[in-house]
């Protein structure tokens, strides 16, 4: 398991010390890798999940985002940190509905088409050194946030982007929004408010020149 800081739009150091901050935090996951498994080659197999990685990646530092965690087959980047920025739940929706394109648009072995699905939550959490071991490899958040993230990642349907009434509040007017209602999600006493965001023509548009696929 490892962590990344994603280039210079998120400029700062990234220290240790318990801190207490508000930002957003993303949960994707690509659908059926599982199945992948026993449908092609072990190096074929190995290629998909390096670009579908690599390709998320990409798209989540030209929106200012930070790897937080790879976990197999999805990952955890969080927006607003280590540098703060008051837009963190605009970019990381535009960030969640640019790799879903992005990764759709992807040249794989067998002209295989990848799909996955995300879930975005914003709040308080306490950023730290969970392990105490004075490296990055123990950094990580502890909260609700990003409990609810991970619940609507699950939840999300194909290649949705399914957000917390939070992320939708800060997020604001830029997008369509979709909403859902309350959703039971495991784990949580009470049903989470959800809602499924969807880019207006204007704002799809604006993607910043770091995020084009080579």
């Amino acid at each position: 398991m490892s962590f990344q800081s994603f280039g210079s739009s998120t400029t700062g150091a990234v220290t240790a010390g318990p801190q207490r901050r508000y930002l957003t935090v993303v949960f994707y996951d690509l659908i059926g890798s599982t199945a992948l498994c026993d449908q092609v080659e072990i190096e074929d197999l190995f290629e998909i999940m390096r670009a579908f990685h690599s390709t998320v990646t990409r798209v989540m530092k030209a929106w200012g985002g930070f790897a937080a965690r790879y976990m197999g087959d999805g990952g955890l980047a969080y927006f607003g940190y280590p540098q703060s920025d008051e837009r963190h739940a605009e970019r990381a929706v535009l960030a969640a509905l640019h790799s879903i394109e992005d990764i759709a648009g992807l040249r794989l072995p067998g002209g295989r088409v990848l799909h996955m699905r995300i879930g975005v939550s914003s709040g308080q959490v306490i950023v730290g050194d969970v392990i105490g071991t004075g490296t990055s490899l123990g950094l990580d958040v502890a909260g609700a946030t990003p409990n609810v993230a991970a619940r609507l990642q699950t939840l999300a349907a194909p290649d949705s982007v399914y957000v917390s009434d939070d992320t939708r509040r800060l997020a604001g007017d830029n997008f369509r929004w979709q909403d859902l209602g309350p959703m039971i999600a495991k784990g949580f006493a009470c049903p989470i408010r959800t809602w499924r965001a969807s880019a207006a023509r204007e704002v799809s548009s604006r993607r910043p020149q770091a995020c084009s696929i080579a």
